[in-house]
Order: structure tokens, then sequence, then C-alpha cells
């Protein structure tokens, strides 16, 4: 895994209890980040002086990470276990939502699918719920740590264990080196890209997870690399998720376009 650079990403490594300290110094250890000394508190949002914008926390619940300069904002984390990601799957299914329907699941057919830009893991764990194989990507070393530790909780949780332990396989990693490396038994039939690119709607409408991932993580410049290791590897098709605004990649018209409220999922077909 790649380390983080401190100095550009911006992170510092905390915890919440004493307990956790040593672990939360052996996380800064393994990511090359600072790590602190001191106790953050939720309570008093009390954090000692640092010149870092955010702080990635060991907290009894699990990893969170938190945006020191909207201390009234939850952190953000992984939870696979939470009713709301369930609701959203089940009614995935029920529906045949957008999602399902992009990456061609059928009455009686699951494609297996590469989630090249896994993130927060929330569009692959919904794909796992709907009985496809997922592996999910992320190169991001911070966020890689918080998808990890979402997957290890939900395999303890007796609702999730049964979808982590047979549908979800985790890698971290460059996706584009992963997708070159594949033998050709390993190929998924669906690769799914989510990049991340500009947002040009005001500041105040995005999403904080979208707000902190872009100050953390930057954009995806590189993703034309990436989109063409896809369209070589996947068996079946390409499907990249963009906002309705958002322009196509590569200049590629898709060969099938699925719409929904405010996003829209690109189709490029490969059938290889």
């Amino acid at each position: 895994m790649n380390k983080v650079e401190s100095s550009s990403a911006g992170v510092v490594v905390g915890s919440t209890t004493l307990p956790l300290l040593s672990e939360a110094q052996a996380l800064g250890l393994h990511l090359s980040l600072p790590a602190l000394s001191q106790i953050f508190s939720f309570d008093d949002r009390v954090l000692p002086n640092t010149r870092y914008g955010m702080v990635l926390l060991v907290t009894p619940e699990g990893l969170k990470l938190k945006d020191l300069k909207t201390p009234r904002e939850a952190p953000i984390w992984v939870d696979f276990t939470s009713s709301k990601l369930r609701l959203r799957a089940k009614q995935a299914g029920a529906a045949k939502q957008s999602l399902a329907k992009a990456v061609g699941i059928k009455p009686g057919w699951r494609p297996t699918i590469i989630d090249a830009t896994a993130g927060l893991g929330r569009d692959g764990f919904v794909l796992a719920s709907l009985g496809c194989h997922v592996t999910m990507l992320e190169r991001h070393p911070v966020v890689a740590e918080l998808l990890k530790d979402g997957i290890k909780r939900a395999a303890l949780h007796s609702e999730t264990t049964k979808i982590v332990q047979t549908a979800i396989k985790f890698i971290p990693g460059q996706a584009a080196n992963i997708i070159d490396a594949l033998a050709e038994d390993q190929c998924a039939d669906v690769i799914y890209l989510d990049p991340m690119f500009p947002h040009r709607d005001k500041s105040a409408l995005i999403k904080k997870e979208m707000r902190l991932f872009q100050t953390m993580v930057g954009i995806d410049e590189d993703v034309s690399i990436l989109f063409e290791a896809a369209l070589k590897s996947a068996k079946k098709r390409v499907v990249v998720k963009r906002p309705n605004s958002g322009r196509g990649l590569q200049g590629m018209d898709p060969h099938l376009v699925i719409t929904g409220k405010s996003t829209r999922y690109d189709i490029y077909f490969t059938h290889r």
C-alpha cells in the first residue's frame, strides 16, 4: 500500500479513549501519519492544537474520519450494518433501480463486479447484497483503512456477515495496475467506476463526504488510464457513474445511458 504524504493529506491519527491510543499510534506508523498523544473528545470537541485539517479516529465503534474545520459535523465512517444502507439494498433489488440495471442484473444471473473506485463501499455493498460477487479496490490509504474497518465489523454482524464473507473481496492499491495484472480467468463481467471529478456545484450543496474526499484525495486526474484498463479487462461492460450534468469519459459516447434523479450511469459494452 502506498503511504500517505502527510504534508499534502492534512490528516493526523488519534483516538477517543486511552485503551485505543496505542492502536491509533500503530495505525499512524502504518500510514506514515503523525499520531496524537492526547485523547480526542467528541463531547467537548477538544483537540490538541494541530496544523492538520482532518483526524482519523480510532473509536470503540470503529474507524472514523473527522474534518477539524467543521467541528459540528459528525465524522464519516463505513457502516454496512446501518439500517439505511440495508434498506437501500433491499429497495434496489425490489424496484430494479438504476444501479442494478446498469450492471446488468437479471433474473437468475448476477455478474461478477470489480468496483475499481470503491471509496466508502456503499455501491459495492448494495451490489453484493443483490447477489453479485464484488471485488472492491481503493487506492487512497486512509480511505482504504476506513473501508477495511467497515468490512471487518460487518463480518461480525449477524445481518451482514454472510454478504461480507461470501460476496465481498477487498484489495487496496492502484486499480489500473491491479486490473492490468489480472489473469484471464480473474477478469470480472463488469467493472464499475465512480471517479472523483471537480464538483461544479456551490460548496454548500456538496455533501460533506464529497467535500472531505475532494480535500483529502483530490481528483482522479489519471482516470483515463483506469478507464482504458477497464475497457480491456471487463468481459461484458464498463459502468461509469456520473452526475447528470457531468461529461462522459475520454469523449467516448456510451452505448447506453441509465439516468436517475441526480446521477446517471454511462455503459460501455465490451463483450470480450
